[in-house]
């Protein structure tokens, strides 16, 4: 089966997931199913415990593998106010739909770079231009900004996963 069956199949059975991205350092994503587009699937992220941490997207082409978590946490998950987990609204038929729509939802989303992993970081993200071209500001924070609130060096977004916090 391949993974946007799985992906589809674990949504409709509302089944906790673990999903291995491509790299190979890429960070695990854990969560719920809750939208699947063209591109990007759509987690209720879950931390340890089994409690609900915000939204994670991911490139569907990007997952390596994906496993069912076995233990007491999706049990749990089930206890909590947020249950049943649903999708806010968010466009995952592209990449600027995306984070467009995820900065709808969330003021600040995390981008973790695929080929560049000391740009990972969290980045206030400005709404889309109005003529549909891409963003009026996109400003990643560097890490080694020494201004707080300072954005770093950024460049186009090219990631492998948005979490929106």
């Amino acid at each position: 089966m391949g993974f946007r069956k799985r992906l589809t199949a674990a949504m409709s059975t509302q089944t906790k997931i673990t999903v291995d991205l491509k790299p190979k350092h890429a960070n695990r994503q854990e969560g719920f199913v809750v939208g699947i587009g063209e591109k990007w699937c759509l987690l209720a992220a879950t931390m340890d415990g089994g409690y609900f941490d915000g939204y994670q997207a991911f490139r569907v082409k990007d997952v390596a593998r994906i496993r069912r978590d076995k233990s007491f946490q999706p049990t749990f998950s089930r206890t909590q106010p947020e249950w049943p987990p649903s999708p806010p609204p968010v466009d995952l038929d592209s990449t600027v739909g995306l984070v467009s729509s995820l900065a709808a939802f969330s003021p600040l989303i995390g981008i973790e770079m695929a080929a560049d992993r000391d740009r990972c970081g969290s980045a206030p993200c400005t709404s889309p231009n109005p003529s549909g071209s891409g963003f009026t500001r996109w400003d990643p924070i560097d890490p080694g900004t020494t201004r707080p609130g300072a954005p770093g060096l950024g460049r186009s977004p090219t990631s492998a996963a948005a979490t929106t916090i």
